[in-house]
């Protein structure tokens, strides 16, 4: 069996589908399959490479990253394999057209389907058109849908996909990672933490982040001198007016003596640190270090996040967003706040520092449920639909 992974984005770009895609891929070839990973050129890779005995092959995109529909076809076209796996939302305009072009079947994962979420994060022309792409993407005729969580699967019968088409498989997280076991200890030490309480924020610095309202929460909540904010983001790429948001709170921002396989971003009084992102097996490590976990997306179609946090046996604050009820039950599991609620974030943490006990009660429960989303569940679906497709 050979796959053809298609997606735009891929490492060193690090984020919840690239890393399923990795995972894939590198277990396929474990199997004694192949797998070929068609993707763009971002700047400082290679056009062709062997990872882990995973060939990736990337495009250029002269012309900004909507152009992998056309670059990406072109390529895959001349591409042998038996089934393509795409994931949404930039890739599968690609993926369709070599589906179509060389009449194999192709599947489809669906990490967000925004809708009208998109006026939300853009301005009028931006979001009418992602509205419009993603569109054209959920009618299209891909063999079979995946979504990753039941807020989607629910969204795409709601849209019209039939329902035979439809297979929902969760995300997974590999267990052997992100678990309560795992120590924080040192990370709290090169920060210099002592007993101070660690308030952290992962992900992207983006609106439908809602990284705006974890900076506004933090504004309040600095009043309380034991408390601590950090967040685990690609500082030198982030945009510019968030840089100003974060000086405007904690002051002027600049690279530290900290190393934490790469130079800390911290302020003067050293209680907002910016630690680089890293490679997943690195990533456990920093988030157990923190007390309480802030999501404050403003939508999510799975929230890994949420479950890498909550696995680790993290007190939890997030938005009743998406697909985050179903991982966070409010009280037992985490705490929920209405989405772009800074207040509301400052008194949920407020009240999980005030009750250290009650903070160690959800993170217990949050790691057993953390427990029933094994990776290796994951893999085992997704290797079954692809030798069901690869028969067809």
């Amino acid at each position: 069996m050979n796959v053809l992974f298609v997606t735009d984005l891929y490492y060193p770009f690090i984020g919840g589908g690239e890393i399923l895609i990795k995972i894939l891929s590198e277990n396929l070839v474990k199997e004694g399959h192949e797998a070929t990973i068609l993707t763009s050129r971002l700047q400082g890779t290679a056009k062709e490479e062997v990872q882990r005995r995973v060939t990736i092959k990337r495009v250029g995109i002269p012309f900004g990253r909507y152009t992998f529909t056309i670059t990406g076809a072109l390529k895959g076209f001349f591409e042998n394999f038996d089934v393509i796996y795409t994931q949404t939302f930039v890739s599968p305009g690609a993926a369709w057209l070599i589906k179509n072009m060389k009449r194999k079947p192709c599947i489809l994962t669906v990490h967000a389907l925004e809708r009208k979420n998109w006026y939300e994060y853009y301005g009028f022309v931006h979001a009418a058109m992602n509205e419009f792409l993603e569109q054209m993407v959920i009618h299209r005729n891909f063999d079979l849908f995946v979504p990753v969580s039941l807020y989607l699967k629910k969204l795409l019968a709601h849209e019209g996909v039939p329902k035979e088409k439809i297979r929902l498989i969760p995300n997974g997280i590999d267990l052997r990672l992100f678990n309560p076991r795992v120590s924080g200890k040192k990370i709290r030490g090169k920060l210099g933490l002592g007993d101070r309480k660690f308030v952290f924020f992962y992900g992207r610095p983006a609106i439908e982040k809602g990284f705006d309202y974890f900076i506004e929460s933090a504004e309040e909540l600095l009043k309380n001198d034991d408390v601590v904010f950090g967040a685990m983001i690609p500082y030198q790429n982030m945009h510019k007016r968030y840089v100003d948001l974060l000086e405007k709170t904690f002051g002027r921002l600049s690279k530290s003596d900290i190393d934490i396989n790469g130079k800390v971003i911290t302020n003067s009084k050293k209680n907002f640190f910016i630690i680089p992102p890293r490679k997943q097996q690195y990533v456990p490590g920093v988030v157990a270090a923190a007390d309480i976990v802030v999501i404050p997306s403003l939508g999510e179609g799975f929230g890994l996040t949420t479950l890498e946090a909550c696995a680790l046996g993290k007190a939890v604050v997030a938005t009743n967003v998406g697909a985050i009820p179903e991982k966070i039950i409010d009280g037992k599991t985490g705490l929920l706040v209405n989405p772009k609620s800074s207040g509301g974030i400052v008194d949920k943490v407020s009240f999980l520092l005030r009750n250290p006990s009650v903070a160690r009660k959800i993170g217990k429960n949050a790691a057993k449920m953390g427990k029933t989303y094994d990776l290796n569940k994951t893999i085992s679906q997704y290797m079954e639909i692809f030798e069901l497709l690869t028969r067809k």
